[in-house]
């Protein structure tokens, strides 16, 4: 396979022209995709020149808990479930006048959309100045702004016809959750949909293990979260919001974990909510599972 992928590579590569990523790679096959961002990347310096790098592995690891290769393959697995989840509720993403990728940290996921849709299209925001830095030297093609805390967001009213979140709605308090769902509800078309992780009910027992295995002094910041765990695995099985804030950022900012009752109650003030997702994203190729308990999300698609 690696073979065949090179020659495919390389017939790409000598029609190329001054093709987009879109135009240049929107027939490639799953496969093919992963591997022209890892394998072929590292090969080829004229892929290295279109396509987006990775940031230094300390920052890499920081924010994925993965590095390479491996936190490549998680950002594609959450790139296809989110294209798989708007294909299955609104429509082809080719299609789509507007893509929000929201807490886009350093374009893991955002990138893989270049293949599937004009590169004009597609905005990614993040609180984190530096990330969205990295964003616009990496990758040239997409367009990259920072967001505050709190909204509202530098874009049109009906501006989107999709906004995904991965990992940002696993961190808001009740309060400002809300207050983003509201702004997503502006920014949305009315034929529009978002896709959004929340934590899977096993967060809250795997930060008791990771609690149980440190030693004194080595104590992690997430393992200081939602530390009754008894307590909040019976509020979450009652529908309850559950939220545990980091000192060091804000009330706002922390680790949440919600579940299906809530968000079908409260979510559906805002939206139609389409379809529940449990688990998290495949991973692809062998490449294996994070085993930070963080890694571990659902993903919920809404119709606007």
């Amino acid at each position: 396979m690696d073979e065949r992928f090179q020659g495919e590579l390389a017939t790409l590569l000598n029609e190329r022209g001054e093709s987009t990523p879109s135009e240049l790679f929107g027939d490639a096959s799953d496969d093919f995709w992963l591997w022209i961002n890892t394998e072929g990347y590292r090969r080829s310096s004229e892929v290295r020149d279109l396509l987006p790098g990775l940031p230094d592995e300390e920052v890499q690891r920081k924010w994925t808990y993965r590095t390479g290769d491996e936190t490549l393959a998680d950002g594609y697995g959450i790139y296809l479930l989110a294209r798989a989840l708007y294909h299955r509720h609104t429509g082809d993403i080719g299609d789509a006048q507007g893509v929000l990728d929201f807490g886009c940290g350093y374009g893991r996921v955002i990138r893989f959309f270049l293949r599937d849709i004009d590169h004009r299209r597609l905005i990614g925001t993040d609180y984190n100045g530096a990330l969205i830095e990295f964003c616009r030297q990496s990758n040239r093609w997409c367009t990259f702004v920072q967001n505050n805390a709190k909204p509202p967001l530098p874009f049109l009213d009906n501006q989107f016809d999709y906004v995904f979140a991965y990992s940002v709605f696993s961190h808001f308090s009740e309060a400002m959750h809300v207050r983003w769902l509201e702004e997503f509800k502006r920014i949305v078309r009315a034929d529009g949909a978002v896709a959004i992780s929340v934590r899977h009910r096993n967060f809250i027992d795997d930060l008791r293990v990771m609690r149980e295995s440190e030693t004194a002094g080595e104590s992690s910041i997430p393992s200081k979260m939602l530390v009754d765990t008894d307590r909040e695995l019976a509020r979450y099985d009652n529908g309850e919001f559950c939220f545990s804030p980091y000192a060091t950022v804000g009330l706002w900012w922390g680790e949440a974990v919600i579940p299906r009752a809530y968000i079908e109650r409260e979510w559906s003030r805002y939206f139609e909510v389409a379809e529940f997702v449990e688990g998290r994203p495949l991973n692809l190729h062998g490449f294996p599972r994070s085993p930070h308990p963080t890694s571990a999300q659902n993903f919920v698609l809404l119709r606007a």
